[in-house]
Protein backbone atom coordinates (compact mmCIF):
# COMPACT_ATOMS: atom_id res chain seq x y z
CA UNK A 1 0.00 0.00 0.00
CA UNK A 2 3.25 1.72 0.30
CA UNK A 3 4.41 4.04 -2.79
CA UNK A 4 7.98 3.03 -3.99
CA UNK A 5 10.02 4.91 -6.30
CA UNK A 6 13.98 4.48 -7.08
CA UNK A 7 16.21 6.87 -10.26
CA UNK A 8 19.66 6.08 -11.08
CA UNK A 9 20.59 8.54 -13.48
CA UNK A 10 22.45 11.54 -15.57
CA UNK A 11 20.38 13.77 -14.28
CA UNK A 12 19.37 14.74 -11.07
CA UNK A 13 17.59 12.66 -8.67
CA UNK A 14 15.74 14.68 -6.34
CA UNK A 15 13.18 16.49 -8.55
CA UNK A 16 12.28 13.22 -9.96
CA UNK A 17 11.77 11.67 -6.85
CA UNK A 18 9.77 14.05 -5.15
CA UNK A 19 7.28 14.74 -8.53
CA UNK A 20 7.18 10.90 -8.52
CA UNK A 21 6.23 10.87 -4.45
CA UNK A 22 3.38 12.96 -5.55
CA UNK A 23 2.15 11.29 -8.40
CA UNK A 24 1.79 8.24 -5.92
CA UNK A 25 0.07 9.92 -3.04
CA UNK A 26 -3.37 9.15 -4.89
CA UNK A 27 -2.89 6.20 -3.25
CA UNK A 28 -3.09 7.30 0.03
CA UNK A 29 -0.42 7.77 2.76
CA UNK A 30 0.63 9.29 6.46
CA UNK A 31 4.40 10.33 5.80
CA UNK A 32 7.08 10.48 2.99
CA UNK A 33 10.77 10.46 2.35
CA UNK A 34 13.64 10.11 0.03
CA UNK A 35 17.45 9.08 0.48
CA UNK A 36 20.02 10.08 -2.21
CA UNK A 37 23.81 9.63 -2.10
CA UNK A 38 25.68 12.92 -1.88
CA UNK A 39 29.24 12.83 -1.79
CA UNK A 40 29.83 9.44 -1.03
CA UNK A 41 27.15 9.64 1.98
CA UNK A 42 23.45 8.78 1.82
CA UNK A 43 21.28 12.04 3.16
CA UNK A 44 18.15 11.14 4.68
CA UNK A 45 15.10 13.92 4.35
CA UNK A 46 11.51 12.41 5.81
CA UNK A 47 8.79 13.57 7.54
CA UNK A 48 5.38 12.73 8.93
CA UNK A 49 2.08 14.68 6.77
CA UNK A 50 1.91 15.63 3.17
CA UNK A 51 4.41 15.84 0.52
CA UNK A 52 4.85 19.40 0.86
CA UNK A 53 5.70 19.20 4.03
CA UNK A 54 8.50 16.89 2.90
CA UNK A 55 9.11 19.60 -0.57
CA UNK A 56 10.08 22.27 2.34
CA UNK A 57 12.81 20.83 3.46
CA UNK A 58 14.76 20.94 -0.16
CA UNK A 59 13.87 24.49 -1.02
CA UNK A 60 16.84 26.00 1.09
CA UNK A 61 19.05 22.77 -0.46
CA UNK A 62 20.74 23.03 -3.52
CA UNK A 63 21.05 19.13 -3.75
CA UNK A 64 22.13 17.18 -6.75
CA UNK A 65 22.68 13.63 -6.61
CA UNK A 66 22.31 10.79 -9.24
CA UNK A 67 20.33 8.13 -7.71
CA UNK A 68 17.88 7.99 -5.02
CA UNK A 69 14.68 5.91 -3.66
CA UNK A 70 12.07 7.69 -2.57
CA UNK A 71 8.51 6.23 -0.33
CA UNK A 72 5.20 7.22 0.38
CA UNK A 73 3.97 5.22 3.83
CA UNK A 74 0.62 3.59 4.60
CA UNK A 75 0.71 2.71 8.21
CA UNK A 76 0.88 -1.12 9.43
CA UNK A 77 3.44 -1.48 11.93
CA UNK A 78 3.76 1.90 14.20
CA UNK A 79 2.01 5.55 14.02
CA UNK A 80 2.64 7.86 11.90
CA UNK A 81 5.51 9.39 12.77
CA UNK A 82 8.92 10.97 11.43
CA UNK A 83 11.03 8.03 13.14
CA UNK A 84 8.12 5.46 11.41
CA UNK A 85 8.46 7.01 8.02
CA UNK A 86 11.22 5.41 5.21
CA UNK A 87 13.48 4.94 4.23
CA UNK A 88 15.22 3.35 6.68
CA UNK A 89 18.84 3.85 7.17
CA UNK A 90 21.42 0.68 8.98
CA UNK A 91 23.29 2.45 12.28
CA UNK A 92 26.52 3.47 9.93
CA UNK A 93 24.27 4.76 7.43
CA UNK A 94 25.89 2.91 4.71
CA UNK A 95 22.48 1.40 3.84
CA UNK A 96 19.16 2.88 3.15
CA UNK A 97 15.90 0.78 2.31
CA UNK A 98 12.25 1.44 1.36
CA UNK A 99 9.77 -0.99 1.72
CA UNK A 100 6.28 -2.02 0.36
CA UNK A 101 4.66 -5.05 1.97
CA UNK A 102 4.12 -6.68 5.47
CA UNK A 103 7.21 -8.54 7.00
CA UNK A 104 5.43 -11.19 8.99
CA UNK A 105 8.37 -12.60 11.28
CA UNK A 106 9.60 -9.79 11.84
CA UNK A 107 9.48 -9.63 15.60
CA UNK A 108 11.67 -13.11 15.45
CA UNK A 109 14.18 -11.14 13.04
CA UNK A 110 13.96 -7.78 15.23
CA UNK A 111 14.43 -9.77 18.72
CA UNK A 112 17.90 -12.03 16.98
CA UNK A 113 18.81 -8.63 15.58
CA UNK A 114 18.65 -6.76 19.16
CA UNK A 115 20.82 -9.85 20.64
CA UNK A 116 23.57 -8.73 18.54
CA UNK A 117 23.65 -5.05 19.35
CA UNK A 118 21.51 -3.90 16.66
CA UNK A 119 18.85 -0.59 17.53
CA UNK A 120 16.02 -0.14 16.04
CA UNK A 121 14.86 3.67 15.86
CA UNK A 122 10.98 2.58 14.83
CA UNK A 123 8.48 0.42 15.51
CA UNK A 124 8.06 -0.50 11.52
CA UNK A 125 8.22 -4.20 10.17
CA UNK A 126 10.54 -2.84 7.48
CA UNK A 127 13.79 -1.96 9.47
CA UNK A 128 14.73 -5.47 10.24
CA UNK A 129 15.21 -5.26 6.56
CA UNK A 130 17.65 -2.81 6.45
CA UNK A 131 20.00 -4.42 9.77
CA UNK A 132 19.79 -7.71 8.26
CA UNK A 133 21.69 -6.43 5.10
CA UNK A 134 23.90 -4.58 7.23
CA UNK A 135 24.86 -7.76 9.01
CA UNK A 136 25.04 -10.29 5.80
CA UNK A 137 27.42 -7.29 4.27
CA UNK A 138 29.84 -7.48 7.74
CA UNK A 139 30.25 -11.35 6.84
CA UNK A 140 30.85 -11.05 2.90
CA UNK A 141 31.24 -7.81 1.77
CA UNK A 142 28.82 -7.83 -1.07
CA UNK A 143 26.15 -5.73 -1.35
CA UNK A 144 23.84 -8.10 -3.64
CA UNK A 145 24.67 -11.17 -1.65
CA UNK A 146 23.57 -9.03 1.75
CA UNK A 147 20.83 -8.16 0.12
CA UNK A 148 19.63 -11.99 -1.36
CA UNK A 149 20.27 -13.32 1.91
CA UNK A 150 18.25 -10.53 3.74
CA UNK A 151 15.37 -11.49 1.56
CA UNK A 152 15.93 -15.25 1.76
CA UNK A 153 15.26 -14.35 5.55
CA UNK A 154 11.80 -12.66 5.35
CA UNK A 155 8.54 -14.14 5.57
CA UNK A 156 5.66 -11.96 3.96
CA UNK A 157 5.33 -9.84 1.09
CA UNK A 158 7.84 -7.01 0.00
CA UNK A 159 9.16 -4.98 -2.59
CA UNK A 160 12.31 -3.42 -1.62
CA UNK A 161 14.62 -0.74 -3.08
CA UNK A 162 18.09 -0.89 -2.11
CA UNK A 163 21.05 2.42 -1.63
CA UNK A 164 24.27 1.78 0.19
CA UNK A 165 27.75 4.19 0.15
CA UNK A 166 29.26 0.63 -0.36
CA UNK A 167 28.43 0.58 -4.12
CA UNK A 168 27.60 4.07 -4.76
CA UNK A 169 26.62 3.69 -8.21
CA UNK A 170 24.30 0.89 -8.11
CA UNK A 171 20.93 0.65 -7.41
CA UNK A 172 19.66 -2.55 -5.99
CA UNK A 173 15.77 -3.62 -6.14
CA UNK A 174 14.04 -7.27 -5.35
CA UNK A 175 9.85 -8.06 -4.99
CA UNK A 176 7.88 -10.79 -3.37
CA UNK A 177 4.33 -10.36 -4.22
CA UNK A 178 4.40 -6.58 -3.93
CA UNK A 179 4.58 -4.70 -7.17
CA UNK A 180 7.90 -3.34 -8.61
CA UNK A 181 8.25 -2.43 -12.48
CA UNK A 182 11.25 -0.58 -13.69
CA UNK A 183 11.16 2.16 -16.50
CA UNK A 184 14.21 3.04 -18.81
CA UNK A 185 14.57 6.87 -20.09
CA UNK A 186 17.41 8.65 -22.43
CA UNK A 187 18.65 9.71 -18.34
CA UNK A 188 19.12 6.39 -17.18
CA UNK A 189 16.44 3.75 -15.22
CA UNK A 190 14.09 4.07 -12.67
CA UNK A 191 11.77 2.05 -10.74
CA UNK A 192 7.89 2.69 -9.84
CA UNK A 193 5.03 0.66 -7.59
CA UNK A 194 3.00 2.10 -9.50
CA UNK A 195 2.64 1.65 -13.22
CA UNK A 196 0.21 4.40 -14.07
CA UNK A 197 3.14 6.44 -12.69
CA UNK A 198 6.00 4.96 -14.38
CA UNK A 199 4.06 5.02 -17.80
CA UNK A 200 4.07 9.14 -17.75
CA UNK A 201 7.83 9.29 -18.15
CA UNK A 202 8.53 5.68 -20.41
CA UNK A 203 5.78 3.73 -22.72
CA UNK A 204 8.93 0.41 -22.29
CA UNK A 205 9.32 -1.49 -18.83
CA UNK A 206 10.84 -4.71 -17.74
CA UNK A 207 8.47 -6.54 -14.81
CA UNK A 208 10.13 -7.59 -11.98
CA UNK A 209 9.18 -11.36 -10.84
CA UNK A 210 8.71 -12.82 -7.16
CA UNK A 211 12.38 -13.47 -5.93
CA UNK A 212 13.94 -11.99 -8.79
CA UNK A 213 17.18 -8.86 -8.31
CA UNK A 214 18.15 -5.93 -10.52
CA UNK A 215 20.87 -4.11 -10.37
CA UNK A 216 20.70 -0.69 -12.24
CA UNK A 217 23.69 1.45 -13.05
CA UNK A 218 23.04 4.68 -15.07
CA UNK A 219 23.46 2.85 -18.37
CA UNK A 220 22.85 -0.54 -17.54
CA UNK A 221 20.61 -3.03 -15.41
CA UNK A 222 21.33 -6.66 -14.83
CA UNK A 223 18.76 -9.12 -13.49
CA UNK A 224 18.82 -12.14 -11.29
CA UNK A 225 17.04 -15.37 -9.83
CA UNK A 226 16.71 -16.48 -6.72
CA UNK A 227 20.10 -17.92 -6.61
CA UNK A 228 21.56 -14.83 -8.01
CA UNK A 229 22.28 -16.74 -11.54
CA UNK A 230 22.20 -13.71 -14.36
CA UNK A 231 18.93 -13.83 -16.40
CA UNK A 232 17.74 -12.19 -19.48
CA UNK A 233 14.45 -9.79 -19.66
CA UNK A 234 13.35 -7.53 -22.72
CA UNK A 235 11.66 -4.76 -22.22
CA UNK A 236 7.94 -4.88 -22.85
CA UNK A 237 5.45 -1.83 -24.26
CA UNK A 238 3.19 -0.03 -21.53
CA UNK A 239 0.33 2.02 -22.58
CA UNK A 240 0.71 5.53 -21.78
CA UNK A 241 -1.64 6.74 -19.29
CA UNK A 242 -3.09 10.18 -19.81
CA UNK A 243 -1.80 12.32 -16.68
CA UNK A 244 -4.79 13.19 -14.63
CA UNK A 245 -3.22 15.51 -12.22
CA UNK A 246 -5.67 17.92 -12.89
CA UNK A 247 -9.28 18.62 -11.54
CA UNK A 248 -9.61 20.92 -14.29
CA UNK A 249 -12.55 23.20 -13.61
CA UNK A 250 -13.86 20.55 -11.10
CA UNK A 251 -13.69 21.18 -7.10
CA UNK A 252 -11.76 17.80 -6.67
CA UNK A 253 -10.91 15.33 -8.05
CA UNK A 254 -13.93 12.61 -6.72
CA UNK A 255 -16.16 15.26 -7.64
CA UNK A 256 -14.62 14.85 -11.26
CA UNK A 257 -14.26 11.50 -11.70
CA UNK A 258 -17.84 11.07 -10.80
CA UNK A 259 -19.11 13.38 -13.84
CA UNK A 260 -16.79 11.60 -15.65
CA UNK A 261 -18.85 8.51 -15.73
CA UNK A 262 -21.14 9.15 -18.52
CA UNK A 263 -18.58 9.13 -20.87
CA UNK A 264 -16.55 6.55 -19.78
CA UNK A 265 -19.07 4.14 -19.58
CA UNK A 266 -20.24 5.44 -23.51
CA UNK A 267 -16.87 4.19 -24.11
CA UNK A 268 -17.09 0.56 -22.65
CA UNK A 269 -19.99 0.14 -24.54
CA UNK A 270 -18.93 0.90 -27.74
CA UNK A 271 -14.96 -0.37 -27.34
CA UNK A 272 -15.15 -3.31 -24.72
CA UNK A 273 -13.24 -6.01 -27.04
CA UNK A 274 -13.98 -9.01 -25.00
CA UNK A 275 -14.56 -10.92 -28.62
CA UNK A 276 -10.75 -9.76 -28.54
CA UNK A 277 -9.89 -10.10 -25.58
CA UNK A 278 -11.19 -13.61 -24.53
CA UNK A 279 -10.38 -15.85 -27.91
CA UNK A 280 -9.10 -18.42 -26.80
CA UNK A 281 -11.43 -18.61 -23.90
CA UNK A 282 -14.60 -19.65 -26.03
CA UNK A 283 -12.76 -22.90 -26.69
CA UNK A 284 -13.16 -24.10 -22.87
CA UNK A 285 -16.12 -22.01 -22.07
CA UNK A 286 -18.58 -25.42 -22.01
CA UNK A 287 -16.24 -27.03 -19.50
CA UNK A 288 -17.01 -24.40 -16.49
CA UNK A 289 -19.65 -25.73 -14.22
CA UNK A 290 -19.19 -23.32 -11.58
CA UNK A 291 -17.72 -19.48 -11.24
CA UNK A 292 -16.40 -17.72 -8.67
CA UNK A 293 -16.44 -13.69 -8.50
CA UNK A 294 -13.53 -12.45 -6.23
CA UNK A 295 -12.38 -9.13 -5.07
CA UNK A 296 -12.15 -6.86 -2.50
CA UNK A 297 -13.96 -3.68 -1.29
CA UNK A 298 -16.22 -1.57 -3.82
CA UNK A 299 -14.68 -4.18 -6.61
CA UNK A 300 -16.54 -6.99 -4.37
CA UNK A 301 -19.88 -5.08 -4.34
CA UNK A 302 -19.65 -5.09 -8.57
CA UNK A 303 -18.76 -8.52 -8.07
CA UNK A 304 -21.98 -9.20 -6.48
CA UNK A 305 -24.10 -7.76 -9.35
CA UNK A 306 -21.80 -9.18 -11.88
CA UNK A 307 -22.24 -12.86 -10.04
CA UNK A 308 -25.88 -12.09 -10.16
CA UNK A 309 -25.88 -10.95 -14.17
CA UNK A 310 -23.93 -14.08 -15.35
CA UNK A 311 -25.99 -16.83 -13.14
CA UNK A 312 -29.03 -15.18 -14.57
CA UNK A 313 -28.35 -15.27 -18.32
CA UNK A 314 -27.03 -18.36 -18.31
CA UNK A 315 -27.89 -20.23 -15.81
CA UNK A 316 -24.63 -21.48 -14.98
CA UNK A 317 -23.57 -21.59 -10.81
CA UNK A 318 -21.65 -18.64 -9.56
CA UNK A 319 -20.50 -17.80 -5.98
CA UNK A 320 -19.11 -14.45 -4.83
CA UNK A 321 -16.70 -14.55 -2.35
CA UNK A 322 -14.34 -11.81 -0.64
CA UNK A 323 -10.50 -12.13 -1.62
CA UNK A 324 -9.66 -12.07 1.89
CA UNK A 325 -11.79 -15.30 2.44
CA UNK A 326 -11.25 -17.07 -0.54
CA UNK A 327 -7.89 -19.03 0.91
CA UNK A 328 -9.29 -19.70 3.89
CA UNK A 329 -12.64 -20.81 3.31
CA UNK A 330 -10.87 -24.11 1.47
CA UNK A 331 -13.02 -22.90 -1.87
CA UNK A 332 -14.10 -26.04 -3.97
CA UNK A 333 -12.48 -24.81 -7.06
CA UNK A 334 -11.10 -27.38 -10.05
CA UNK A 335 -10.55 -27.95 -14.05
CA UNK A 336 -14.02 -27.25 -14.27
CA UNK A 337 -14.00 -23.84 -12.48
CA UNK A 338 -13.52 -20.43 -13.75
CA UNK A 339 -12.26 -17.91 -11.18
CA UNK A 340 -13.04 -14.35 -11.96
CA UNK A 341 -10.63 -11.29 -10.09
CA UNK A 342 -11.86 -7.90 -10.08
CA UNK A 343 -9.02 -4.96 -8.97
CA UNK A 344 -9.08 -1.46 -9.84
CA UNK A 345 -5.33 -1.30 -9.32
CA UNK A 346 -4.48 -5.10 -10.32
CA UNK A 347 -2.48 -4.96 -7.25
CA UNK A 348 -4.83 -6.01 -4.56
CA UNK A 349 -2.93 -8.11 -1.81
CA UNK A 350 -5.29 -10.26 -1.22
CA UNK A 351 -6.50 -10.69 -4.68
CA UNK A 352 -3.64 -11.64 -5.76
CA UNK A 353 -3.20 -14.76 -3.33
CA UNK A 354 -6.53 -15.52 -4.07
CA UNK A 355 -5.69 -16.10 -8.07
CA UNK A 356 -2.71 -17.61 -7.20
CA UNK A 357 -4.49 -20.45 -5.08
CA UNK A 358 -7.45 -20.39 -7.64
CA UNK A 359 -3.93 -21.28 -10.45
CA UNK A 360 -2.85 -24.45 -7.89
CA UNK A 361 -5.94 -25.99 -7.99
CA UNK A 362 -5.81 -25.62 -12.35
CA UNK A 363 -8.68 -23.73 -12.04
CA UNK A 364 -9.14 -21.34 -15.11
CA UNK A 365 -8.66 -17.50 -14.58
CA UNK A 366 -9.93 -13.85 -15.60
CA UNK A 367 -8.72 -10.94 -14.47
CA UNK A 368 -10.66 -7.64 -14.54
CA UNK A 369 -8.89 -4.48 -14.22
CA UNK A 370 -7.69 -1.55 -14.60
CA UNK A 371 -4.20 -0.99 -15.42
CA UNK A 372 -2.77 -2.99 -18.26
CA UNK A 373 0.54 -4.99 -16.99
CA UNK A 374 -0.33 -5.09 -13.50
CA UNK A 375 0.23 -8.37 -11.47
CA UNK A 376 -3.04 -10.03 -11.62
CA UNK A 377 -3.44 -9.13 -15.73
CA UNK A 378 -0.23 -10.67 -15.62
CA UNK A 379 -0.76 -14.12 -13.63
CA UNK A 380 -4.46 -14.48 -14.78
CA UNK A 381 -5.02 -16.92 -18.11
CA UNK A 382 -7.34 -14.21 -19.81
CA UNK A 383 -7.19 -10.59 -19.41
CA UNK A 384 -10.21 -7.91 -19.47
CA UNK A 385 -9.79 -4.29 -18.90
CA UNK A 386 -12.53 -1.74 -17.88
CA UNK A 387 -10.80 1.15 -19.73
CA UNK A 388 -11.55 3.62 -17.34
CA UNK A 389 -8.62 5.70 -16.89
CA UNK A 390 -7.12 6.87 -14.27
CA UNK A 391 -8.87 7.53 -10.89
CA UNK A 392 -6.69 9.49 -8.41
CA UNK A 393 -9.48 9.98 -5.69
CA UNK A 394 -9.24 7.15 -3.54
CA UNK A 395 -12.71 6.80 -2.90
CA UNK A 396 -13.71 4.46 -6.22
CA UNK A 397 -16.59 6.15 -8.67
CA UNK A 398 -15.84 5.23 -11.78
CA UNK A 399 -13.78 2.06 -11.77
CA UNK A 400 -16.50 0.96 -9.86
CA UNK A 401 -18.86 1.61 -12.76
CA UNK A 402 -16.77 0.78 -15.44
CA UNK A 403 -16.44 -2.61 -13.28
CA UNK A 404 -20.26 -3.40 -13.61
CA UNK A 405 -20.70 -2.41 -16.65
CA UNK A 406 -17.78 -4.61 -17.87
CA UNK A 407 -19.03 -7.89 -15.90
CA UNK A 408 -22.83 -7.28 -17.65
CA UNK A 409 -21.22 -7.28 -20.92
CA UNK A 410 -18.63 -10.36 -20.16
CA UNK A 411 -22.35 -11.98 -19.12
CA UNK A 412 -24.11 -11.40 -22.29
CA UNK A 413 -20.96 -12.39 -24.55
CA UNK A 414 -20.84 -15.43 -21.88
CA UNK A 415 -24.32 -16.45 -22.75
CA UNK A 416 -23.91 -15.39 -26.62
CA UNK A 417 -20.86 -17.79 -26.25
CA UNK A 418 -23.25 -20.59 -25.20
CA UNK A 419 -25.79 -19.59 -27.81
CA UNK A 420 -28.28 -18.49 -25.26
CA UNK A 421 -30.41 -15.59 -25.99
CA UNK A 422 -30.06 -12.06 -24.83
CA UNK A 423 -33.02 -10.06 -23.98
CA UNK A 424 -33.10 -7.45 -26.70
CA UNK A 425 -34.37 -4.45 -23.78
CA UNK A 426 -31.20 -4.79 -22.27
CA UNK A 427 -29.29 -4.47 -25.63
CA UNK A 428 -32.06 -1.31 -26.37
CA UNK A 429 -31.56 -0.07 -23.11
CA UNK A 430 -27.75 -0.25 -22.89
CA UNK A 431 -28.03 2.61 -25.93
CA UNK A 432 -29.88 4.85 -23.43
CA UNK A 433 -27.85 4.50 -20.13
CA UNK A 434 -24.64 7.26 -20.91
CA UNK A 435 -27.87 9.93 -21.38
CA UNK A 436 -29.71 9.01 -18.37
CA UNK A 437 -26.86 9.05 -16.66
CA UNK A 438 -26.16 12.73 -17.58
CA UNK A 439 -29.72 13.66 -17.12
CA UNK A 440 -29.04 12.21 -13.46
CA UNK A 441 -26.04 14.44 -13.12
CA UNK A 442 -27.77 17.83 -14.16
CA UNK A 443 -29.69 17.25 -10.73
CA UNK A 444 -26.48 17.53 -8.73
CA UNK A 445 -28.18 20.38 -6.83
CA UNK A 446 -30.91 18.20 -5.64
CA UNK A 447 -28.03 15.51 -4.26
CA UNK A 448 -26.79 18.24 -2.77
CA UNK A 449 -29.76 19.39 -0.97
CA UNK A 450 -30.39 15.39 0.02
CA UNK A 451 -27.40 15.16 1.75
CA UNK A 452 -27.93 17.90 4.32
CA UNK A 453 -30.45 15.42 5.84
CA UNK A 454 -27.07 14.06 6.79
CA UNK A 455 -25.81 17.02 9.02
CA UNK A 456 -25.27 16.25 12.37
CA UNK A 457 -25.64 12.43 12.23
CA UNK A 458 -23.70 9.98 13.20
CA UNK A 459 -25.30 7.10 11.81
CA UNK A 460 -27.17 6.31 8.56
CA UNK A 461 -28.67 3.04 7.13
CA UNK A 462 -28.88 1.69 3.37
CA UNK A 463 -31.67 -1.01 2.43
CA UNK A 464 -32.47 -2.83 -0.96
CA UNK A 465 -33.54 -5.84 -2.22
CA UNK A 466 -31.44 -8.15 -4.65
CA UNK A 467 -29.49 -5.82 -7.11
CA UNK A 468 -30.58 -2.79 -5.04
CA UNK A 469 -29.02 -4.39 -2.26
CA UNK A 470 -25.68 -4.48 -3.54
CA UNK A 471 -26.08 -0.82 -4.41
CA UNK A 472 -27.13 -0.04 -0.55
CA UNK A 473 -23.84 -1.84 0.03
CA UNK A 474 -21.44 0.27 -1.93
CA UNK A 475 -23.56 3.31 -1.27
CA UNK A 476 -23.02 2.92 2.51
CA UNK A 477 -19.31 2.54 1.84
CA UNK A 478 -18.96 5.62 0.12
CA UNK A 479 -20.52 7.43 3.13
CA UNK A 480 -18.10 6.30 5.51
CA UNK A 481 -15.26 6.45 3.57
CA UNK A 482 -14.95 9.55 2.72
CA UNK A 483 -17.79 11.80 5.41
CA UNK A 484 -16.97 9.53 8.52
CA UNK A 485 -20.45 8.54 9.06
CA UNK A 486 -21.18 5.10 10.36
CA UNK A 487 -23.29 3.56 7.84
CA UNK A 488 -24.38 0.02 7.43
CA UNK A 489 -26.26 -1.76 4.35
CA UNK A 490 -28.62 -4.36 4.76
CA UNK A 491 -31.07 -6.49 3.03
CA UNK A 492 -34.26 -4.78 3.39
CA UNK A 493 -36.18 -8.61 3.99
CA UNK A 494 -34.18 -8.83 6.92
CA UNK A 495 -35.48 -5.44 9.28
CA UNK A 496 -37.29 -7.43 10.75
CA UNK A 497 -34.90 -9.83 11.73
CA UNK A 498 -32.67 -7.57 13.99
CA UNK A 499 -31.68 -4.34 12.64
CA UNK A 500 -35.01 -2.76 13.29
CA UNK A 501 -34.20 -2.58 16.62
CA UNK A 502 -31.78 0.17 15.63
CA UNK A 503 -34.60 2.92 13.66
CA UNK A 504 -35.80 5.28 16.35
CA UNK A 505 -36.93 8.94 15.66
CA UNK A 506 -34.97 10.99 12.77
CA UNK A 507 -33.02 8.00 11.78
CA UNK A 508 -31.77 8.19 7.96
CA UNK A 509 -32.51 5.67 5.84
CA UNK A 510 -31.33 5.88 2.12
CA UNK A 511 -33.79 2.92 -0.02
CA UNK A 512 -33.37 1.49 -3.14
CA UNK A 513 -36.37 0.38 -4.64
CA UNK A 514 -35.71 -0.14 -8.65
CA UNK A 515 -36.13 -3.73 -9.04
CA UNK A 516 -39.64 -4.59 -10.45
CA UNK A 517 -39.98 -7.99 -9.63
CA UNK A 518 -39.77 -7.26 -5.46
CA UNK A 519 -40.41 -3.83 -5.40
CA UNK A 520 -43.74 -3.95 -3.89
CA UNK A 521 -41.95 -5.85 -0.68
CA UNK A 522 -38.64 -3.35 -0.87
CA UNK A 523 -41.53 -0.45 -0.39
CA UNK A 524 -43.76 -2.99 2.66
CA UNK A 525 -40.03 -2.57 4.33
CA UNK A 526 -39.45 0.94 3.69
CA UNK A 527 -43.19 1.62 5.29
CA UNK A 528 -41.85 -0.38 8.23
CA UNK A 529 -38.80 1.72 8.78
CA UNK A 530 -41.33 4.83 8.23
CA UNK A 531 -43.61 4.23 10.80
CA UNK A 532 -40.73 3.81 13.39
CA UNK A 533 -39.60 7.40 12.79
CA UNK A 534 -36.86 6.68 10.10
CA UNK A 535 -36.18 9.62 7.74
CA UNK A 536 -36.55 7.91 3.96
CA UNK A 537 -34.58 9.51 1.32
CA UNK A 538 -36.02 6.94 -1.38
CA UNK A 539 -34.09 6.07 -5.04
CA UNK A 540 -36.84 4.66 -7.37
CA UNK A 541 -37.67 4.97 -11.27
CA UNK A 542 -41.48 4.72 -9.56
CA UNK A 543 -43.11 8.33 -10.32
CA UNK A 544 -46.31 7.01 -8.44
CA UNK A 545 -44.22 6.74 -5.06
CA UNK A 546 -43.38 10.61 -5.29
CA UNK A 547 -46.57 12.17 -3.19
CA UNK A 548 -45.66 9.18 -0.31
CA UNK A 549 -42.36 9.92 0.67
CA UNK A 550 -40.27 13.47 1.30
CA UNK A 551 -37.01 12.77 0.34
CA UNK A 552 -37.71 10.81 -3.30
CA UNK A 553 -34.74 10.53 -6.19
CA UNK A 554 -36.46 9.99 -9.43
CA UNK A 555 -34.05 7.45 -11.75
CA UNK A 556 -34.77 6.77 -15.20
CA UNK A 557 -36.30 3.53 -15.80
CA UNK A 558 -34.31 1.11 -17.58
CA UNK A 559 -33.45 -2.70 -18.09
CA UNK A 560 -33.10 -4.29 -14.22
CA UNK A 561 -29.66 -4.89 -14.59
CA UNK A 562 -28.81 -1.33 -15.70
CA UNK A 563 -30.53 0.17 -12.25
CA UNK A 564 -27.21 -0.42 -10.54
CA UNK A 565 -25.43 2.16 -12.67
CA UNK A 566 -27.88 4.46 -12.19
CA UNK A 567 -28.81 4.49 -8.54
CA UNK A 568 -25.39 4.25 -7.42
CA UNK A 569 -24.43 7.82 -8.81
CA UNK A 570 -27.20 9.74 -6.37
CA UNK A 571 -25.16 8.40 -3.57
CA UNK A 572 -21.73 9.14 -4.79
CA UNK A 573 -22.88 12.99 -4.98
CA UNK A 574 -24.52 12.89 -1.58
CA UNK A 575 -21.70 11.55 0.06
CA UNK A 576 -19.62 14.03 -1.59
CA UNK A 577 -21.59 16.90 -0.78
CA UNK A 578 -22.21 15.73 3.27
CA UNK A 579 -18.11 15.35 3.17
CA UNK A 580 -17.72 19.16 1.52
CA UNK A 581 -19.76 20.47 3.62
CA UNK A 582 -18.12 19.40 6.40
CA UNK A 583 -14.31 20.66 5.23
CA UNK A 584 -12.97 17.12 5.20
CA UNK A 585 -10.52 15.73 2.82
CA UNK A 586 -12.51 14.49 0.14
CA UNK A 587 -9.55 12.85 -2.26
CA UNK A 588 -7.87 11.69 0.34
CA UNK A 589 -9.89 10.04 3.51
CA UNK A 590 -7.99 9.29 6.51
CA UNK A 591 -6.63 5.49 7.15
CA UNK A 592 -7.25 4.62 3.30
CA UNK A 593 -5.43 3.70 0.43
CA UNK A 594 -5.98 2.91 -3.28
CA UNK A 595 -3.64 0.25 -3.80
CA UNK A 596 -4.02 -2.56 -0.86
CA UNK A 597 -1.00 -4.41 -1.60
CA UNK A 598 -1.35 -5.79 2.19
CA UNK A 599 -3.17 -8.46 3.79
Amino acid sequence: MCGITAINTHDNAIPFLLETLKKLEYRGYDSSGISFILMNQIKTVKCKGKIEELKKCFQNEDCHSFMGIGHTRWATHGKPSNQNAHPHMNQKQTFSIVHNGIIENYKTIKYELEQDNYVFESETDSEVIVHLIDKFYNEQQDVLLAFKKAANVLKGSYAIALISTNNPNELFLTRKDSPLVIGKTNGGYFASSDIPTLSIYSNVVFYLNDNEFAVIKKDSIDFYDASLALIDKTLEKIETVNDSSSTEHFETFMHKEIFEQPKIIQQIINNHQLEKQLVDFENIIESIHKVYFVACGTAYHACLSGSYYLEKMTGITTICQTASEFRYHEPLVGQHTLCVFVSQSGETADTLAALKLAKEKQATTISLVNVKGSSLDQLSDYHIYTQAGSEIAVASTKAYTAQLITLLLFSMYYATKLNLPVDQKLINDLEKLPSSLNRLLLKENLFQQYSQVLINQQDAYFIGRLLDYHVALEGALKLKEISYIHADAYLAGELKHGPIALIEEGTIVFAIATQKQIIDKTISNIEEVKARGGQIVLLTSEQHLSSQFEHVIILDELHSYLMPIISIIPLQLISYHITKFKNLDIDKPRNLAKSVTVE
